[in-house]
């Protein structure tokens, strides 16, 4: 896929970089994540201590800042301060922020860190100083005071003291930052760590030496408990020309225990940017159930063409997880890594099991383009790619397609089983989950998952989780997209997955009361889980890089525990699961109840939106198929066609029944019945005599991508694109890469 560069939307990167007045402080935001605009100094004097003092007045850029794309999201900032020394304090103001004087009231102070010039400029790339440069990060700065002057421009400022570090000599750097920042070469450097430790571990050895036999009956000698192979000498030993050495039964079956429970570890590029930067996908699992067999090169997705898909899995549930699609939402990089790195413990049993009962697709961040140039919440074009799910365009919104296609395709192959997208949140404290509204008895696991965080995790909050049909369909304040859009919602309507989730994690802290375990006060410590750091009731204390991180690793065990698998530490049995969903059921009904909803069935609005994404879905196929009806006439085409009432049959019809076509993951040669929906932006087919019919076809999923033009000859019937005004979103009014039909006649 071409990297498509807008020239408008390239953004100046020049930092300030001049010392400032008597102190000579140089300020700058020329890295990874940076963003400042302006420094005004303000102020200078000598304290009656003999130390100097100054303050400074900061402005931030806006996204897609100087562009034909910026817009008003005001709210990242990050930037360093050279030359301080020992003794002397300044004053910082950050002014023209969005309005977050609720986040700030709760107690939420800028981060910072101190580095010496060689750990800044070489910690993203250092193996040994990059997790510790992470943990560096502290809540250092004093008198902080936030307000909104007359002219509505919000502010907040603090004061900082250079302590005994900054010596003349020592030419060190202090970074400010709203918050724990985690840059994209951040990301890029903890994955080539991960790339050392685990690429080249034996489960490529293994798969080499059992490639022959992998889908064989030595797939997994000890996966059927069913069958008593202790003395069948048969499954013992290694692999070589296709047949199977011999060894003792006892050796054999720890030596392939082993062998299945070797993590499997394997990193692709998944896509490119706009600006051109490498997306990954992560996968993850054991050994066990791992065939020869590679996954498809799906289409427009995977541009290396030297590199190998993942393997494939048999009977093993995919996990789906993907972060950063809102760049300054530094949380969801921690809660993400957390989850990594436990499911990557190479000797903890429940991390064992997780590999051995699933299969972790994961996408550590979806926008590096928002990500690098020190965005709060769009791409390089302005956009908010977390409302553009429901139909993205593979050009403009890359990462989003991908992650669609991805989710399609495992939906299809019946293996998806979690979707969670990993957020930060400004207003609403804690940690939690936003759901989908589903029929009763699904609603009961959909919301059984987030109550088994809450056990595992000490600082989320299963009572803040949302499960409701309004916050499906929301729209946002400022620009007005729906929540149908987001990655949540957009992926629950294209698969019909029960367990789809956004977990969000305040930027500072959770509620001033605990009910972050999700338990009952009579359960012992041990029956908690991991949450054994408990918040103080009364002032919850700042979330720190390691509180999200423990939330991640509740996300992980949370997985397992709703399977209900006995002997596990921390897990909740099968029993103990049938209360809960008891429990559960019995408070999502009078919650229905009381809004004088029908508990048992799935929310009007959810039920119509889902029809209209197959509708939509079954149109395009309908396009696809038209295709292979050559020498058929009109009459027997209209027929074949009459029945799904999303086209329209008769005459009297049409202006009730109009019809859309547009590009959406769907499996081809495939028709199914839709329904009727109203658009009035699509052109209603009419029919018309002594024509040749020509089809722009794109049919995207499901591993297969068909672009071009098939012919039709037809005698009664015209069918060719309409041109398309192509907004910054890359669609009309919030409808991504549509194929959109108008009729007309040929003489």
């Amino acid at each position: 896929m071409e990297n498509h560069v807008d020239e408008d939307a390239k953004e100046s990167t020049e930092g300030l970089d001049i010392p400032l007045g008597k102190l000579g402080l140089v300020f700058s935001s020329n890295f990874d994540s940076g963003n400042l605009q302006s420094v005004t100094l303000l102020e200078e004097r000598n304290n009656s201590e003999g130390s100097d003092f100054a303050a400074y007045q900061v402005s931030t850029r806006p996204d897609c800042f100087g562009t034909k794309f910026q817009n008003g999201n005001r709210t990242w900032f990050y930037f360093s301060v050279t030359g301080g020394i020992q003794g002397n304090s300044i004053n910082i103001c950050v002014h023209d922020l969005n309005k977050q004087g609720k986040l700030f009231s709760q107690g939420h102070e800028p981060v910072v860190c101190v580095l010496s010039a060689s750990q800044a400029s070489d910690a993203p790339e250092s193996e040994t100083k990059h997790g510790n440069v992470q943990k560096q990060w502290s809540r250092d700065c004093e008198n902080i005071n936030f307000d909104t002057t007359d002219d509505d421009i919000f502010w907040v400022s603090w004061d900082y003291t250079f302590d005994h570090r900054f010596q003349k000599d020592q030419c060190l750097q202090v970074f400010f930052a709203w918050c724990y920042p985690h840059s994209y070469e951040d990301c890029q450097a903890m994955l080539s760590q991960y790339d050392q430790l685990y690429s080249k571990k034996s489960w490529r050895e293994w798969i080499l030496a059992n490639e022959a036999v992998l889908d064989g009956a030595t797939q997994d000698p000890i996966a059927s408990e069913s069958v008593d192979r202790s003395n069948d000498l048969s499954y013992g030993g290694d692999v070589e020309a296709g047949r199977i050495s011999h060894s003792t039964p006892t050796e054999h079956v720890e030596d392939t225990r082993n062998q299945l429970q070797e993590i499997y570890y394997y990193r692709e590029e998944l896509t490119r940017t706009l600006d051109g930067w490498r997306v990954d996908l992560l996968t993850v699992s054991s050994c066990e159930n791992l065939t020869a067999k590679r996954e498809p090169k799906l289409p427009l997705l995977f541009p290396n063409t030297n590199q190998r898909r993942a393997h494939q899995f048999k009977e093993k549930d995919v996990f789906f997880l993907t972060a950063r699609v809102h760049p300054g939402e530094t949380p969801a990089s921690f809660v993400f890594n957390g989850f990594l790195e436990f499911i990557l413990r190479k000797n903890d049993p429940v991390a064992i099991e997780l590999r051995r009962k699933y299969v972790f697709k994961m996408i550590p961040m979806l926008n590096p383009d928002g990500v690098r140039r020190g965005h709060y919440r769009t791409d390089s074009r302005g956009v908010n790619l977390n409302r553009v799910y429901c139909t993205p365009n593979p050009n403009l919104h890359s990462p989003i397609y991908a992650s669609r296609v991805l989710c399609d395709y495992y939906n299809e192959q019946q293996t998806l089983k979690f979707y969670v997208d990993l957020h930060a949140h400004a207003s609403k404290r804690g940690c939690f989950i936003f759901g989908n509204a589903l029929e009763l008895s699904r609603q009961i696991e959909n919301v059984l998952y987030p109550k088994l965080v809450a056990k595992h995790s000490a600082f989320f909050d299963f009572e803040a989780c949302n499960f409701s049909e309004k916050n499906m369909f929301s729209r946002d304040k400022k620009d007005g997209l729906s929540k149908e859009g987001s990655g949540r919602v957009g992926t629950f309507l294209a698969t019909n997955l029960c367990h789809c989730y956004t977990l969000e994690c305040n930027y500072n802290s959770g509620r001033e009361y605990c009910k972050d375990t999700g338990s009952s006060d009579s359960e012992s410590e041990e029956e908690r889980g991991s949450a054994n750091q408990r918040q103080d009731s009364a002032s919850p204390k700042p979330y720190t890089i390691e509180s999200f991180e423990d939330v991640g690793r509740g996300v992980a065990k949370a997985a397992l525990d709703i399977l209900g698998l006995p002997l596990l530490p921390h897990t909740t049995n099968e029993d103990d699961l049938e209360s809960l969903r008891d429990s559960l059921k019995e408070s999502i009904k009078r919650a229905r109840t009381r809004k004088g909803k029908d508990a048992t069935v799935m929310p009007p609005r959810v039920a119509v939106a889902l029809r209209r994404q197959r509708s939509m879905q079954t149109r395009n196929n309908i396009a696809f198929a038209a295709r292979s009806i050559s020498g058929r006439d009109q009459a027997t085409f209209k027929k074949e066609i009459s029945g799904h009432r999303g086209v329209p049959s008769s005459k009297t019809n049409r202006k009730k029944q109009q019809v859309k076509v547009r590009t959406l993951p769907s499996q081809p040669n495939a028709i199914k019945r839709s329904i009727k929906t109203s658009d009035p932006i699509a052109k209603t087919p009419t029919f018309t005599s002594k024509s040749r019919t020509v089809f722009p076809v794109t049919s995207i999923g499901l591993g297969t991508m068909r672009r071009g033009y098939g012919t039709l000859e037809a005698k009664k019937l015209t069918v060719a694109t309409a041109s398309e005004r192509i907004d910054k979103y890359g669609h009309d009014t919030n409808r991504l890469q549509r194929t959109r039909y108008s009729i007309h006649k040929h003489n």
